[in-house]
């Protein structure tokens, strides 16, 4: 039995080696959005929550530090057309998150979001993060949508 035990977990080891290390889910929508707008939804982390679903309790812990429950956003970097953060879950590595703004034509852009995770060599790290494409993926499309919505709205002060 502990041969077989062994075996199994070589076995498991030997599968997970062959998934990347580095883990990117992402997404791109194509929306009519001026940088005034891109700058209050997009680049400011305190506004997410008006279009992320499951940011509604976010709470703000100074300029650069956001949470929420066992989650904590932190930014990194603020550019022209493009916000990087790192989301930090409790127990698991952090992903650096970059939303970002590429022009089309006049008033038109695509909003790309990306989410990448660094893994260590774990094999339960890697086996989730193949969950991440489905799950993470599903929730970027719905909050791009809410934004889109978002955006059809007035901004009210």
């Amino acid at each position: 039995i502990v041969i077989s035990i062994i075996i199994c977990g070589l076995v498991v080891l030997g599968i997970t080696s062959l998934l990347p290390n580095k883990v990117i889910v992402s997404r791109a929508r194509e929306l009519t959005i001026s940088d005034s707008v891109f700058n209050y939804y997009v680049k400011d982390v305190a506004h997410w929550s008006d279009w992320m679903e499951d940011l509604k309790q976010l709470k703000k812990k100074n300029d650069t530090v956001f949470v929420i429950g066992t989650q904590t956003i932190q930014l990194v970097a603020e550019h022209t057309n493009s916000v990087i953060v790192t989301w930090t879950a409790l127990e698991q590595p952090p992903f650096t998150v970059q939303i970002e703004k590429v022009p089309l034509k006049e008033g038109v852009s695509v909003i790309h979001w990306s989410f990448e995770q660094q893994l260590h060599w774990y094999p339960w790290e890697k086996l989730q993060s193949l969950l991440n494409e489905k799950i993470i993926g599903y929730k970027m499309e719905m909050d791009l949508e809410h934004l889109q919505e978002k955006l059809q709205q007035p901004i009210l002060p």
